[in-house]
């Protein structure tokens, strides 16, 4: 059986606890994040969180691991500052709305990158609180094979770039 490097990935506060729990977990980036084996050669499935660059991923690839990408993100960057300040409120942690808008920036323009070179990657629409996040694009070896009729402006950018 083929191993698998599972990726969750997107902008700040994207991900909800359900969803964090159906996969791996869920954490922000401004590089691709990932859960990912202790190290290539260990294919028992002992996840830990790092970053890892998208060369990095190729190598897990090349290595035999079949990398599929989950990435969330919200309606807009207002809306992920709305969920990032209630975290602050209940005492997590935060950082000044530049830093947050240029991870925000980055995670949106790594993704049409994502589309191209991952094995496999579904993209999700988070912006609704207690419900499942909306599937929005699904792709299998960089082609699209599916995108959902309804979609919001930053997804519409990726797919010009990708």
């Amino acid at each position: 059986m083929q191993p698998k490097l599972y990726i969750v990935a997107g902008p700040p506060e994207a991900a909800n606890l359900q969803f964090s729990l159906c996969l791996v977990s869920a954490w922000s980036f401004s590089a691709p994040t990932i859960a990912r084996p202790n190290s290539i050669g260990d294919r028992t499935g002992a996840f830990l969180r790092s970053s890892i660059t998208f060369d990095q991923a190729a190598t897990a690839r090349g290595g035999g691991f079949f990398t599929k990408m989950h990435y969330l993100a919200l309606n807009d960057f207002a809306q992920h500052m709305e969920r990032i300040k209630i975290r602050a409120d209940r005492g997590g942690h935060s950082a000044p709305e530049s830093v947050l808008r240029g991870i925000y920036d980055n995670s949106l323009r790594h993704l049409a990158r994502a589309i191209r070179e991952m094995d496999g990657i579904a993209v999700y629409d988070n912006g609704e609180t207690d419900t499942v996040p909306r599937v929005l694009l699904q792709a299998e070896g960089g082609h699209v094979v599916y995108v959902a009729e309804r979609r919001p402006e930053w997804l519409e950018q990726a797919l010009v770039e990708s």
